[in-house]
């Protein structure tokens, strides 16, 4: 089954639209929660977790509404796996293209470094 989980922080906002995204994805059951991204122990989610069986798949519409630190979207993750559940955002493409970004520069920026000494000695 495609579960969808939509959050806001307060209040005063509508979860309307992350709903209307997550249904137009084909989610057949949406989790709608009000609750700061700070929190860990958030009941709607704790919920959708705890009814995850294998091949089901967990749906946001951006991961910040899934976690709100790095740390929490692994144990996140992790929960998701040890299911045996999958996960999907509509802005994971995006999130590793960025983190594939990263890696090529951070790889690039390494080699620059180790050649720099022999780059500057030519001149």
């Amino acid at each position: 089954m495609k579960y969808g989980y939509a959050r806001v922080s307060t209040d005063g906002q509508s979860v309307e639209a992350q709903v209307r995204q997550l249904t137009k994805a084909g989610c057949k059951k949406v989790f709608r929660e009000v609750s700061s991204g700070a929190k860990t122990d958030r009941a709607q989610l704790r919920r959708l977790l705890d009814q995850l069986a294998p091949g089901d798949v967990l749906t946001v519409t951006r991961l910040d509404r899934l976690a709100r630190s790095t740390r929490d979207l692994l144990n996140t993750f992790a929960a998701i796996t040890a299911k045996k559940a999958g996960f999907r955002s509509h802005l994971w493409t995006e999130f590793i293209l960025h983190i594939t970004v990263f890696m090529i520069r951070a790889y690039f920026a390494k080699n620059v470094m180790a050649n720099w000494e022999s780059m500057t000695t030519m001149y």
